[in-house]
């Protein structure tokens, strides 16, 4: 499985917010735009003397972040309460700030609703097959399989695919992460091996589910999945640090009890959410469609203009 999500992509689905912002351009400073914010991306309008329309599709590999001016250095937002929407790795980011006086409040609106529909949008890319520490019968490559599950890989071209990950326990000086076309592990994508000398580097700070391993971008379905790898990830690494001894098969069913009843907490929590219906708007919310008018950005009078390609 693999799905677009460069900026150039497809924006569409519900619609969750909309309303007048402040957005940092890179060039001019800030300028007032309309942003609609749907279920896949955002749209913003302009009016610079003609009518300035643009389409940007979210990724699960994008942050949510509050932004503050650093103490002392002049900034084009000022002291205007301002959050960003940053693409790491592409090194891409938007910022936007409102005015006003429930600026900050208004910002917080912002932040959770683009939060919110990150999360979603991330969360619809995944298969229904849950994270798992058995081995399967059929496949004697799963036998030394501490966790299995699907994640999310970041693409050098921008584009995301899914594959069936699998940590397996270590061996020797290093611990295998292979990554398969599906849950059956019939047909193998990758592999590489996790060593003393590997980095796994968390993005905790912005709440994201993403995590960093070896220069692979990586992106769990919840908080608490991605949490559930990076500890297996991490204390797989620690055995290899310290030349733990290869484990016996009654170690592996400790380990995979131990990794099998924390993702029995996570797929309780995932089927709570479920069950309370996490929905970003009523059934009665707007809709977006690619070949739908962008008139409704604009100013009374104003014509459509499409951006330069």
């Amino acid at each position: 499985r693999r799905y677009d999500t460069t900026l150039a992509a497809t924006v569409q689905g519900l619609q969750l917010k909309h309303g007048p912002l402040l957005m940092f351009d890179g060039e001019e400073g800030m300028h007032e735009c309309i942003l609609r914010l749907f279920s896949t991306g955002f749209l913003t309008a302009t009016a610079m003397g003609y009518a300035l329309m643009q389409s940007f599709a979210l990724s699960p590999f994008s942050e949510v972040r509050f932004v503050q001016a650093e103490e002392g250095k002049v900034c084009p937002f000022g002291n205007l309460p301002a959050f960003s929407l940053y693409y790491p790795g592409r090194s891409v980011g938007f910022i936007f700030a409102p005015c006003g006086e429930d600026a900050v409040m208004d910002r917080n609106r912002w932040v959770a609703a683009m939060s919110g529909a990150l999360q979603t949008f991330t969360r619809s890319l995944f298969p229904a097959c849950m994270p798992t520490a058995r081995p399967l019968p059929a496949v004697p490559e799963t036998f030394t399989r501490l966790l299995a599950g699907y994640l999310l890989r970041e693409e050098p071209t921008g584009t995301v695919a899914v594959p069936y990950c699998e940590l397996h326990a270590h061996r020797g000086s290093a611990a295998r992460f292979a990554m398969y076309e599906d849950e059956t592990c019939e047909r193998l994508e990758c592999s590489f091996y996790i060593r003393g000398s590997s980095t796994c580097t968390d993005r905790e700070r912005y709440q994201s589910c993403c995590f960093l391993l070896d220069g692979r971008y990586f992106c769990a379905r919840s908080l608490a999945e991605k949490d559930l790898w990076m500890r297996a990830i991490c204390n797989v690494r620690v055995k290899v640090i310290h030349h733990a001894p290869d484990p016996s098969e009654q170690d592996l069913e400790h380990f995979r009890t131990s990794v099998a009843e924390r993702a029995a907490q996570v797929q309780a929590a995932e089927e709570a959410a479920a069950a309370a219906g996490r929905r970003p708007e009523g059934p009665d919310a707007p809709t977006f469609a690619p070949s739908a008018a962008f008139a409704a950005l604009l100013p009374a009078g104003a014509q459509e203009s499409r951006p330069p390609p």
